[in-house]
């Protein structure tokens, strides 16, 4: 069945006119796990992102595999897919165990941005039983291999400076990075490259970005989109060529910001000065929307941007401030809402959640209730009442989540008829509406965090990078600054604020320092006890470190690395989000097949403990056996004789 829907589809694009392959893109939404949906009326949903540079392609579809119980007998029962609450097509569940399907999405229902396929799956198994909402065999099943398939083409006309990051950052793509950055190599460009990265994460703060980097001296003229941040003193021949005489007179105290098509269809993105410190603040307003909204053209000389930014995470916020609509419910689905917390931050011991909703006055009170679930798991229930359904609420604490940086509240209503009338609730008349005027009181008070598992903190505090120095050896390569622009993007993830960082050649006693060191140079840190500093100057040839120490209420950071080459394997614990958890500890060793140990260190610097973990666990267990097998045996041989 699945190779005659496939077969279809195939030749649904061979006629299809004016489909000029070359220039089409694809990306797919998979479900990523199977999906039960239970009960005579339920929905869940699929999202997926449209980049506002994308012309979405009626080629686009949805395509499903669908398992259906055998027992629904209803002839009605259905599957009906909306897009963005509008309805594009209608599938009979009835008479069948499986189904395989496209239904094609219309791109004139697509928007710029989130989108929303909402799947309403509506089946009985006896009309007149109104215990069908419960009865665990009235089940439908959404394989995993179902998914959207989303055809478009990339608008690369007439782009202007407001549109960026595009088309270096393509939002949305398995790839979101299209570019090659260029810089020389002085410290301050760097900088400004490091703030670029950092921003890069800002944008896309969902997504493992790997930022491509070379230095201005090794690039040979690649066909890619470029973005070139550099003195203008250190610019080769073919990037000043780009430059008017009237703009290079305006380089001492300015910066010019520019944009330049290229032959090829790529783009040039043109960031210089005389002065190296205007490079740093020019590349800083990038990544504020506020400015580029007002830039207009393909160029423009920057000479200063003042950007006042609220970055106070109120103690009191509703889940319209957290940007929900209300919640309305039936007896079949469910409302989910959730809030981060910064990790450098504590909840306060009187942080709680009221819920506040109405709901039908049909009901079985007796039999009537909510659920709460906090974090995947079941809170507390609530009975309903007759006297309260137009304006009911709940207040939960929160104490016991203070340590927590993310809370999902998932809630469920579970609705009884008064009277067994199975119209009511097909008709769904049964209710209940979760007010966005529910409030989040989350007191906080600032935790100083001198462990990786609170990773991003220290590094990022306040939504800001925290009063950051980083430290470079003089050698360093294009290959190793990739990776730490790596780790900036991911600390960008974090921030709404472009600011507090800087970049030097050694450690400065009024900031919090990030050192990356390259090799075993003799660099004497001060904070560190003989036993720790012996640990990361000895590592091994595969092995690379990363550690987190207190300095005098300050913090120092040091990322180790024997061979350059081996930064990768520790940059990926730092900036992928699917390696970050597994930080813990002072110190983390990663060898060259990305095996990692950590080290707990206690205050007093006296001593390093290593954590063991289960595979080394196993072995002292294995060792221990064996040696009292040994025992044994010895024993029985002695008592034998």
């Amino acid at each position: 069945m699945k190779k005659i829907i496939y077969f279809f589809i195939l030749l649904f694009f061979i006629f299809t006119p004016e489909c000029h392959c070359e220039d089409v893109k694809v990306i797919n939404y998979k479900l990523q796990e199977n999906m039960e949906i239970k009960g005579v009326y339920n929905e869940f949903n699929m999202n997926f992102y449209v980049n506002d540079h994308w012309i979405v392609s009626d080629n686009s579809y949805v395509y499903m595999n669908i398992n259906i119980s055998e027992m629904i007998k209803y002839p009605s029962s259905s599957l009906t897919i909306y897009l963005n609450n509008s309805p594009i097509g209608t599938i009979n569940l009835f008479g069948t165990k499986n189904i395989q399907t496209a239904v094609p999405i219309p791109s004139k229902k697509v928007k710029k941005g989130f989108n929303t396929l909402s799947f309403k799956v509506f089946k009985v198994i006896n009309k007149e039983d109104c215990l069908d909402f419960i009865n665990p065999a009235n089940w439908v099943e959404f394989l995993e291999d179902s998914y959207i398939h989303l055809e478009y083409l990339d608008e690369n006309k007439n782009i202007t400076l407001r549109d960026f990051p595009y088309p270096f950052l393509k939002k949305g793509q398995d790839i979101p990075v299209d570019a090659l950055i260029l810089t020389s190599r002085s410290l301050d460009d760097i900088n400004a490259v490091l703030y670029l990265s950092s921003i890069f994460g800002k944008y896309e703060p969902y997504s493992n970005l790997d930022i491509n980097i070379k230095f201005i001296d090794e690039f040979n003229n690649e066909d890619k989109n470029i973005i070139v941040i550099s003195d203008y003193n250190k610019l080769n021949d073919r990037f000043k060529a780009y430059i008017t005489e009237y703009e290079k007179k305006e380089l001492n105290n300015k910066a010019l910001i520019k944009l330049i098509p290229s032959p090829n269809g790529k783009y040039i993105l043109l960031i210089t000065s005389i002065s190296s410190k205007k490079i740093i603040e020019a590349v800083k307003v990038l990544g504020y929307e506020e400015y580029l909204e007002g830039l207009k053209g393909t160029s423009t000389l920057f000479e200063g941007y003042k950007m006042d930014y609220n970055t106070t995470l109120s103690d009191t916020l509703t889940l319209m401030d957290l940007g929900y609509d209300d919640f309305v419910l039936n007896n079949q689905n469910e409302a989910v809402f959730s809030i981060g917390i910064p990790k450098e931050y504590e909840l306060k011991d009187d942080a709680y959640l009221e819920l506040k909703y109405r709901y039908s006055n049909m009901l079985d009170f007796k039999s009537s209730y909510l659920t709460v679930f906090i974090n995947g798991r079941p809170y507390l229930d609530k009975p309903l009442s007759t006297e309260k359904s137009l304006g009911d609420s709940l207040k939960i604490s929160l104490k016991e989540f203070k340590n927590n940086s993310y809370i999902e509240v998932k809630v469920k209503y579970n609705l009884y008829p008064r009277e067994k009338n199975c119209i009511d609730y097909y008709n769904n008349r049964l209710f209940a509406v979760l007010l966005n005027s529910s409030i989040f009181y989350i007191p906080k008070e600032y935790k100083t965090r001198r462990d990786l598992i609170y990773y991003p903190a220290p590094f990022v505090e306040g939504y800001s990078l925290n009063n950051l120095n980083l430290v470079l050896p003089k050698n360093i390569t294009s290959r190793e600054l990739k990776y730490l622009c790596n780790i900036f993007s991911y600390l960008g993830h974090s921030i709404k604020v472009i600011d507090n960082l800087t970049v030097s050649s050694q450690l400065d006693e009024n900031r919090n320092n990030f050192m990356y060191i390259n090799s075993d140079e003799n660099i004497k840190l001060s904070s560190l006890n003989k036993e720790v500093y012996e640990m990361l100057m000895g590592l091994k040839q595969n092995e690379s470190a990363f550690s987190l120490f207190d300095n005098r209420g300050s913090f120092l950071a040091v990322l180790k690395t024997v061979k350059s080459e081996n930064i990768k394997n520790i940059g990926i614990y730092l900036s992928n989000f699917d390696f970050t958890p597994r930080l813990k500890g002072q110190i983390c060793i990663v060898d060259e097949n990305g095996r990692l140990r950590y080290y707990e260190v206690k205050d007093s610097f006296s001593e390093a403990k290593k954590s063991l973990d289960r595979e080394s666990l196993a072995k002292i267990f294995f060792i221990l056996s064996l040696i009292d097998l040994i025992l044994l045996i010895f024993i029985e041989i002695k008592q034998n004789k």
